[in-house]
């Protein structure tokens, strides 16, 4: 950690999150694999004390589509504050059928499945939105 009590490889909200295309629309969401052309910082993201992965902090992207909805960066960000823990740890969670079911347990506990409906609908929206686009 660093002076201001955050993780020396914090990172902001990438573009992605408020993008149509985060759920399997470009070769980033959907393999992990760069987009040719786009404007992004390789970064450390701490997710535990003992372990970090490799991501990127998207700033420009030649795909990039606005979602003028929620972003998912901000559904993660509501669920995370509803079971008390980082943005970073819902977003894990959401990657596994064993992480969705610990957060649906966690959510249930706090009278909050409802966000889950959400996140559900806004995947729903982008998938649909490519899909009919």
């Amino acid at each position: 950690m660093n002076k201001t009590g955050k993780n020396k490889h914090e990172i902001g909200e990438s573009l992605c999150f408020g993008c149509k295309k985060a759920v399997c629309g470009c070769s980033w969401s959907k393999y992990f694999k760069p987009v040719d052309g786009w404007n992004a910082e390789k970064v450390k993201l701490n997710i535990s004390k003992e372990k970090t992965i490799n991501t990127y902090q998207v700033k420009a992207c030649p795909l990039f589509e606005s979602d003028n909805v929620l972003s998912m960066y901000e559904l993660y960000t509501i669920i995370a504050d509803k079971i008390k823990c980082c943005y970073k740890t819902v977003i894990l969670n959401m990657q596994t059928d064993k992480g969705i079911s610990k957060l649906t347990k966690k959510l249930k506990a706090v009278n909050a499945l409802y966000l889950l409906d959400d996140l559900a609908k806004a995947r729903a929206r982008k998938i649909g939105g490519k899909a009919n686009g």
